[in-house]
């Protein structure tokens, strides 16, 4: 960006505009403005002599050929090597994508549905979902739910009314739609037209180059793996499911999709004496946003501060933060967007701003979540909102650290699309630690530190959903990978019913029309598979810190240089191969589903794999495998060794004794000569 105290009025009002676009909200509406106060960064003087330096450094020359590829197949995506018609063909292509995508959005946003309770209906929900309700309930004692997640996810878990959660399921997998259901055709048809354009067979396996997976075909294979691992696992909880709804209703047979989280939840409190909403009185949204900048400026040695003077803002409830290093210095800005409000995106995510450069630019992101609003209540929210906000820090956190490098292109999120959720996924394992959580969680009324038994009862009852869990992420994955692995031409609601009947025990539901709400389609296209491979490998990089000691900050700083600061820089497979000391491989993220110690979330289990399996498992279980053989060689060869010397000993006695009583006492020579037992000895 030019200096500001350019003389030219006509490029410091361009610059100026250009600004201001830059300085848009992350939705990229129109409304939303970001007036931000001028970066106290003064930029570095270019020194070619430096920059000579940097392109001869032994760094440089051994990702030279990385960063050539990487640059030449950005160009290729770019169509910087097409011909004049091909280009006209994809600006087209393109121009049209962008408009059914930017529709997609705003039917999703625009798109969330209602229903009308009465208050006997909310019969199991929390008191202070209860207390907020009250609030807007009508003479007839009637209320208006939404299909935010701040009504739905409670409904859906709580209530006690089966036909409440029966129509809260119908109105969600109706947001959208039908108002999607031609934009989402357009999309996949779009999509692979470019791909086509740019010679490949499919959309997949245009944007399956530059990953870490490499192709379509390796997301196919990995999907059927975890498909197949979570079959089992789905399949007993789905009966435990069963048993307990026959304990209320002895005539039912199925548990359907509007009453699994529901009797999830009963299944949990009956036998692992553990009810969810025990937690909730602890964790207040502003002791988890402490929580979260506190944890994170202990492990990472960074300072946090809110912005001052505030800036004016998109919405008055969004909060500026500044990150400053060791040092002092600023190293980062971020806002927090945090409470569902109209016309805002449903999901939660980081959205960059600036990439960010040492020397010359700030990184600053946003991030957009959907999380209860201590302002219209008491702001309590469920462990796995709090899981949540920790997961999109987790991206908010990789965002600033890898701003700090030489070179733009290679910072924030250029990495390699599938390892970038690997970094907010391991980060999940921090709220597994009370001494984590007793740094933060405290009643919101007493004062008293969440107690360690519940985090533990949490923990054991939490193990119960895994394989539903995992069987629902290889559906959505294949759903994904499905839309755009083949022509535009085949029906969407069918490519869905039959993952979902692939994947899950739970009967599809009729008039599920979830996928036209589905925002990651848009956003990641055939990738969805990301956060399971990034899930397989965040497990792998949490094996390197102390579970006993999740705040020691020294292999968090290690991780921080040689995981989140080189960005894109160096590919992802050496980034984790140079901190593991290894390959990334499957078996820690498979024995931590399959895993029953509550003390240790990845003791040892035995676990399938299959040989289609595209992760690498060269690391622990070989190396280990390995080391065993090798011990058992040398305690073989030592054994050897022993029972030759005491052989060879024993004969030498019996030989020297045989001697002398010939020599010295004439003994007959029919007389039996001792030998020592060659067989008693070996096997001593």
């Amino acid at each position: 960006m030019m200096d500001a105290t350019n003389e030219d009025s006509t490029t410091q009002q361009y610059v100026k505009e250009l600004t201001s676009s830059l300085r848009r909200g992350p939705s990229g509406n129109e409304s939303v403005y970001v007036e931000v106060p001028t970066t106290s960064l003064r930029p570095e003087p270019w020194d070619d002599e430096q920059y000579v330096e940097e392109l001869t450094s032994p760094l440089w020359r051994e990702h030279e050929q990385y960063i050539q590829d990487w640059t030449s197949w950005t160009r290729r995506r770019e169509q910087s090597d097409t011909d004049t018609t091909t280009k006209s063909a994809i600006a087209t292509v393109l121009s049209d994508l962008h408009q059914a995508t930017q529709e997609f959005k705003r039917n999703i946003a625009n798109g969330q549905r209602t229903i009308s309770a009465s208050l006997r209906d909310l019969h199991g929900l929390p008191e202070d979902f209860m207390d907020r309700v009250r609030k807007n309930a009508d003479a007839d004692g009637n209320v208006s739910l939404t299909t935010q997640y701040t009504d739905y996810i409670p409904v859906m878990k709580y209530a006690e009314s089966d036909m409440l959660r029966q129509r809260m399921l119908e109105a969600y997998n109706s947001r959208a739609y039908p108002e999607n259901e031609p934009v989402l055709q357009r999309i996949v048809a779009c999509r692979h037209e470019y791909a086509r354009l740019l010679g490949y067979a499919s959309y997949a396996d245009l944007e399956m180059r530059g990953t870490m997976i490499g192709s379509a075909r390796e997301v196919e294979i990995f999907t059927d793996h975890m498909m197949n691992f979570s079959k089992r696992m789905a399949g007993a909880e789905y009966e435990v499911l069963l048993e307990a709804k026959q304990a209320r209703n002895p005539a039912a047979t199925t548990v359907y999709a509007w009453e699994r989280s529901y009797w999830m939840e009963k299944v949990r409190k009956a036998h692992h004496d553990f009810d969810e909403q025990q937690l909730r009185p602890y964790l207040g949204y502003r002791q988890v946003i402490k929580g979260v900048l506190h944890v994170s400026a202990t492990l990472y040695d960074v300072t946090f501060r809110p912005c001052s003077p505030r800036p004016t803002l998109w919405h008055p409830s969004v909060e500026c933060y500044e990150m400053l290093g060791a040092d002092g210095v600023l190293k980062g800005r971020f806002y927090l967007d945090m409470h569902p409000r109209p016309g805002k995106v449903t999901h939660n995510a980081a959205f960059p701003i600036h990439t960010g450069a040492k020397g010359h630019e700030l990184p600053e992101a946003a991030l957009v979540c959907n999380v209860p609003n201590p302002a219209k209540g008491l702001g309590l929210m469920s462990f796995g909102a709090m899981t949540t906000v920790f997961h999109e820090f987790g991206h908010l956190l990789h965002f600033l650290f890898a701003g700090q490098g030489r070179w733009s292109r290679f910072g924030g999120f250029t990495i390699e699309s599938d390892f970038l959720e690997a970094p907010s996924m391991m980060y999940e394992e921090w709220m597994k630690s009370w001494k984590v959580l007793r740094t933060f969680a405290r009643h919101h009324e007493t004062g008293q530190i969440l107690p360690r038994d519940l985090v533990t009862k949490m923990i054991d009852a939490k193990r119960f959903g895994r394989g539903m869990w995992l069987a629902s992420q290889t559906m959505y994955a294949k759903v994904s990978l499905w839309y755009h692995g083949t022509g535009p031409h085949f029906d969407l609601n069918q490519l869905y019913q039959s993952a979902w009947e692939r994947a899950t025990p739970v009967p599809f539901m009729k008039n599920n029309h979830f996928p036209y709400a589905f925002g990651h389609l848009e956003m990641q296209g055939p990738k969805y598979y990301t956060y399971l491979w990034s899930s397989v490998i965040g497990k792998d990089l949490f094996t390197e810190f102390n579970a006993d000691d999740l705040l020691d900050p020294t292999p968090a700083l290690r991780y921080k240089k040689m995981i989140l600061a080189p960005g894109s820089s160096i590919p992802a497979a050496q980034l984790v191969h140079n901190f593991l000391g290894c390959n990334y491989e499957v078996d820690a993220f498979e024995q931590a589903f399959t895993s029953t110690d509550v003390a240790n979330e990845s003791s040892s289990t035995n676990s399938s794999s299959t040989g289609d399996s595209v992760i690498d498992s060269s690391c622990l279980s070989t190396t280990a495998l390995v080391i065993a053989v090798l011990l058992c060689a040398v305690v073989a060869l030592l054994l050897a060794l022993l029972a030759f010397c005491i052989l060879r000993r024993l004969y030498q006695r019996e030989c020297t004794k045989y001697k002398a009583s010939v020599d010295l006492n004439r003994v007959k020579t029919d007389q039996p000569i001792h030998m020592p037992d060659m067989q008693a000895d070996v096997s001593v």
